[in-house]
């Protein structure tokens, strides 16, 4: 004899699965933003994010919603060094956006690094 289904306890099973996916999806995306910050000047907003990887840490700039810069290592030094923690890479993308906002070329050299407190080796 075949075994009969039950249908309401399936959909609840469904339902289920499909409502923890959507706390998880606000949960990742609440977690995300948490690390954006924004700057604003005459109408341009920078928007800046860090993010881990397995070299380090990193930054992206956005503006308008589009991604302006990629960073994942530390810039104007050899290699690819990630930065060795968040609080390092978010000042070093707020040095980063400072530029941009004066008008500057982004370009980071070692001694503005130094300047802003960031460790290099």
């Amino acid at each position: 004899m075949m075994k009969r289904i039950n249908f309401p306890v399936l959909g609840l099973a469904v339902v289920s699965m499909f409502g923890l996916a959507v706390i998880y999806f606000c949960a990742l995306q609440i977690a995300t933003n948490l690390d954006r910050e924004k700057e604003t000047i005459e109408g341009k907003e920078y928007g800046i994010s860090v993010f881990s990887s397995p070299a380090g840490w990193g930054y992206n700039i956005t503006s308008e919603g589009k991604l302006l810069i990629h960073q994942p290592y530390i810039p104007g030094i050899k290699g690819e060094q990630g930065f060795p923690d968040e609080s390092s890479a978010k000042a070093c993308a707020r040095l980063v956006v400072q530029k941009l906002l004066e008008g500057k070329k982004p370009g980071v050299q070692p001694q503005d690094l130094v300047q802003w407190g960031i460790p290099i080796d």
